[in-house]
């Protein structure tokens, strides 16, 4: 698994960084630069939380630096032990099994965590998200359960690099209390979670944190990239702009509408390219 290739690069790299030590698929550079393999996951949906997600789409997800490689479903879990009905980390761990084929596992689940927060921590290589008290804001602002897994996996994915791949006792350091639409916004507010679901990013201090790592120049430009794919359907982008921008919106549809009608008489081959361009304009 990849921290096992990260010890063994660490024990190499040391002796002589000025080669280039190749370990199967992970390697240090001279810069001292961490290439990483894909993290690969393994998903594990709880009780009901299976009927409001798209397994497929979330397995299908395109990104070079993780994989989903399973899907584990359970039915039906137990009761929660804790107070007001939240299921305690010391539960979860008796009921989440990691899958050691994989470099760590996050579970799924509807009902409220300990401390009443959306994602914690459970053990060095396992994590639970919850959509207690989020599911339906994060469906009223246009976004999907699916994009809100997918952002918080990118998120436990550079928690898990930068620390030595594990999740540690102080994970929650990474956080920051201000709201600046940053993957480590810590969300207190969990309506807040908003802010970082279309198109999220890392603010100044994330991003130096992790420039500052010994993780491979290229992951922060992939991760970037990758970032901007995690957004709203394009109708739901399209009422943002009606909303916006009311008169524009207005004016414009009348002029396009007018021009297409008059333009598809003589070319209809221009319908086709006013539709990809609105698209386009749109993204």
């Amino acid at each position: 698994m990849v921290q096992e290739r990260h010890k063994q690069a660490l024990a190499i790299g040391a002796k002589e960084l000025d080669e280039i030590y190749i370990l199967p698929i992970l390697c240090i550079n001279r810069l001292g630069q961490i290439k990483m393999e894909k993290t690969s996951i393994s998903l594990v949906v709880l009780g009901a939380a299976n009927a409001r997600i798209n397994t497929k789409l979330l397995k299908s997800w395109r990104s070079s630096i993780f994989e989903i490689r399973q899907i584990k479903i359970i039915d039906t879990i137990e009761d929660a032990t804790g107070s007001d009905w939240q299921y305690t980390d010391a539960q979860l761990t008796n009921i989440i099994e990691h899958d050691e084929t994989t470099d760590f596992t996050l579970a799924l689940i509807n009902g409220p965590l300990e401390n009443n927060y959306y994602m914690r921590r459970v053990s060095e290589n396992i994590a639970v998200l919850s959509f207690y008290e989020i599911a339906n804001e994060i469906r009223l602002f246009g976004f999907s359960l699916e994009s809100y897994i997918i952002r918080n996996v990118y998120e436990l994915d550079q928690i898990f690099a930068l620390s030595n791949y594990a999740f540690q006792p102080d994970v929650y350091r990474f956080a920051h209390h201000d709201t600046r639409g940053c993957l480590f916004d810590m969300n207190a507010d969990k309506r807040d979670l908003i802010f970082s679901l279309h198109k999220p990013s890392l603010c100044h201090s994330c991003e130096t944190r992790v420039r500052q790592s010994q993780l491979d120049s290229d992951y922060l430009k992939k991760l970037k990239s990758e970032l901007k794919r995690i957004k709203k359907p394009l109708f739901y982008r399209v009422m943002d702009f009606v909303k916006r921008h009311p008169l524009m919106a207005l004016t414009t549809s009348f002029f396009f509408a007018t021009l297409a009608g008059i333009a598809a008489n003589k070319s209809p081959g221009f319908v086709t390219f006013f539709v990809d361009f609105s698209t386009f304009m749109l993204k």
